[in-house]
């Protein structure tokens, strides 16, 4: 028994190195008495052990709870940084920027992570949508622009009937796809990491759904310049 608890000492992990050292002490309650002589020396050597690993286990979770410490700071002020953007001027670069920050601030365990993280999403998530819908805007500002100057044109309806045909085939190359993700996702709802996988493909699904809403959005554009 001193033998197994010295080939624990020394294990990384805590929780289940600390369940099957306590088994062993559970254990060595259960058996006879050693002789008077060897009593003191055996029990010291079995439990020099069971200091050695708890003294290293408590050192990591001190050294732990610094470096959260820190964490916290730190992704404190990358949630001040995202509020001053909010009525601001500011680009991708920016929030890439951020968001690479955030993700190397280091450990925060628990709810304490859960309540910080969940703020940064409530306010970097609207700071993209914001630029993604003046990138959209642009877009069928240019595009309003095109329709315009192929109205003007000669056979200018055959090079808008063309445009509708690509943007329909477009849209509907994007719901085929759906539907082969909708079907796939049924075959893995039982599967061991069933929640990981069906959040890709809903993943996949909601960028799908904004390529064709933006796909969508052109299509009218074009369908109504057609006479």
């Amino acid at each position: 028994m001193c033998e197994q608890a010295e080939s624990l000492k020394e294990e990384e992990e805590f929780k289940t190195t600390a369940e099957k050292l306590q088994k062993l002490q559970d254990e060595w309650k259960t058996i006879g008495p050693v002789p008077e002589e060897h009593n003191d020396l055996i029990w010291k050597r079995f439990r020099a052990s069971f200091d050695y690993f708890y003294e290293r286990r408590n050192k990591w979770f001190e050294e732990r709870k610094k470096a959260e410490s820190g964490s916290i700071e730190k992704r404190e002020e990358i949630l001040k940084e995202l509020e001053l953007l909010i009525n601001s001027d500011y680009n991708f670069n920016q929030l890439k920027e951020i968001q690479a920050k955030w993700n190397n601030a280091g450990f925060v365990s628990g709810k304490k992570y859960h309540s910080l993280n969940n703020k940064y999403q409530k306010i970097i998530d609207p700071l993209f949508q914001k630029l993604r819908d003046e990138m959209n805007q642009n877009r069928k500002d240019s595009i309003k622009e095109y329709v315009n100057s192929i109205t003007s044109e000669k056979n200018g309806n055959k090079k808008l009937n063309i445009e509708e045909r690509k943007l329909k085939d477009q849209i509907s190359k994007i719901n085929d796809e759906i539907v082969t993700i909708e079907n796939n996702k049924s075959f893995f709802q039982h599967a061991k990491n069933a929640d990981a996988v069906l959040k890709q493909f809903d993943a996949k699904i909601q960028k799908l759904q904004q390529q064709k809403d933006q796909l969508t959005g052109e299509l009218k554009i074009f369908q109504s310049a057609i006479n």
